[in-house]
Parts: C-alpha cells; structure tokens; sequence
C-alpha cells in the first residue's frame, strides 16, 4: 500500500515521458517535493525497491534548481578523512536501481527514460542550491540570506549520507525561528518572516567526518 502510494504520487508529478519535452515544477512548488523525493528514496534503499528510487530520480528531473554562489562560510569541528560522495542523488539512485532490477525489461526501460529526461534538461531558473562542506565534531556552515515579509521562507538541506546533521535558522535578533534536527542529514525549513531581512542559516555537522552537502532556498540570497 506504502508503495502504491508513493509510486503513484511521483510519478504523477508532472513529469513527462522520454519523448516529451520535460515538464518543470511550477515556478511556486515548495521544496517540500525534494524533502518527499529523499524520503522515498530512503523507502526504497531500505526495501530493495527499483521503482521507488526512479521514482524519486523522476521528482528530481521535474524540480528544477540553479546553482548559485549562496557564500557560505564554514567553522569549527575537526578535519577528517574519507571518500568523497556527490550530495546529488539522481545518478546514484539510478545506479542503485539498475542494480536492483537484475535485467528486468520493464524498469530498465523506465531508467533509461529518467535519464533521459535529465539529458534533455536545459538552463533552469528556480531555486537556488549550492554545496558545501561542513567538518565533522561540530563543525557548521553559516549562510545570511535575505528574505521578504510575507513571503513563505524556505531551506533544505541534503548532506551526503554520512553524517547526522542540524539545521537552524535565526532571525536578526538572534532569536532562532526554525530548526530541524537528526538523525539523518535531510533537513526542511520553513517560515514567515514577520519583517524583511537578513536570517542566518546554520548547518551543524554532529558526526565525526566531514559531510559534503547540498543547501536549496526558495529565495535570492544576498550577503
């Protein structure tokens, strides 16, 4: 029933086919769809299931970011060491579910068709997202962004898999207005500013190795 659910869900995000043209999230889509892509992903690691990481990798095609230089500034913990891992999923969950489908027809077919509409992707205008790296035992990267009274604020972070992390938000007299904690490193934000201005966002690393991770804003940053 769970995958059912979720199956039917993603793939019943605008999304199109191979040989259509793809279909971008509308420009207002809460980042709240990347935080749902992850969780299924999650599902689908622990169960085993081909369909639900393509159908995680599908919600990704369909929601358009924009890299963007959005100057973080990293602090404390303490070097460490280990292979590096890419903060975004899509390829590897397509790799993990080609692996899963042991040569089934049905779902190859699908996978090459989720990688297709990534190839077929042009330049994008939605939100914001950079990378960054935050060391481990308490490190953290600090962010300063801008946001609009009135305007619904959102953060999501997505680290790499290795680490629990924090993510806090606060406001310019210091008062925190959003936090989302672990375990797990997928984070979600989400607030109304009362006035406009700047808010510092802070990503804590509570493991002991560093964690590459990916930071998404529904808003234009400025410093």
């Amino acid at each position: 029933m769970i995958r059912a659910a979720i199956i039917s869900l993603a793939l019943g995000c605008g999304l199109a086919h191979a040989d259509e043209e793809p279909k971008p999230a509308p420009p207002d889509a809460s980042l709240e769809q990347l935080a749902m892509a992850d969780a299924i992903a999650v599902w689908g690691e622990r169960a085993g299931d081909a369909l639900a990481l393509i159908a995680a990798a599908r919600i990704h095609a369909g929601f358009e970011t924009r890299d963007a230089d959005l100057g973080g500034q990293a602090s404390g913990g303490e070097p460490s060491f280990k292979e590096p891992r890419d903060p975004d999923p899509a390829a590897r969950l397509l790799a993990q579910a080609a692996r899963m489908a042991g040569g089934d027809s049905a779902l190859t077919a699908l996978i090459e068709e989720t990688r297709e509409l990534f190839r077929r992707r042009g330049p994008v205008d939605g939100p914001h997202r950079a990378t960054a790296r935050v060391r481990g035992s308490g490190g953290r990267v600090t962010f300063v962004w801008a946001f609009e009274a009135g305007e619904i604020a959102q953060v999501y972070a997505r680290g790499d898999g290795d680490t629990s992390l924090d993510l806090n938000v606060y406001d310019q007299a210091g008062e925190r207005v959003c936090r989302d904690a672990g375990p797990g490193d997928r984070l979600f934000c989400q607030w109304a500013p009362a006035r406009t201005g700047e808010f510092r966002i802070e990503v804590v690393n509570n493991g002991i190795v560093f964690n590459d991770f990916m930071i998404v804003t529904n808003r234009p940053a400025r410093r």
